[in-house]
């Protein structure tokens, strides 16, 4: 079982997995699907100047602190894409990605 306290209401998924064949790995599998889930609803797509940030290149997964007073936003978030671009009207951009961290969940492969 996993829970999203995030969410103002509840919503049950039943999952099948012929792999599953513990407690503990029904369990990973729970949190996987619902970070999974998450990365979705909870990504941001940012354009910004350059290519760089505070003398350092843009890159994918690394973490970015994130602060939009407009948005509401203010944290670290993963960085999952990245574009670069550059033309003579508006120089060099960079397309971003974002998920929060905790919404990056790593299952282990099936043995």
């Amino acid at each position: 079982e996993a829970v999203d306290r995030s969410i103002p209401y509840e919503k049950t998924l039943q999952l099948y997995d012929s792999s599953i064949r513990s407690k503990g790995d029904a369990q990973t599998l729970a949190e996987y699907e619902l970070a999974h889930s998450k990365q979705g609803s909870d990504a941001l797509d940012y354009t910004v100047v350059g290519h760089s940030a505070n003398g350092l290149v843009f890159a994918t997964d690394t973490i970015a602190h994130v602060e939009d007073q407009v948005a509401g936003v203010n944290g670290p978030f993963y960085v999952t894409a990245r574009t670069f671009t550059r033309s003579t009207q508006t120089g060099p951009l960079t397309q971003l990605k974002l998920v929060p961290p905790n919404s990056i969940v790593l299952k282990e492969a099936a043995a």
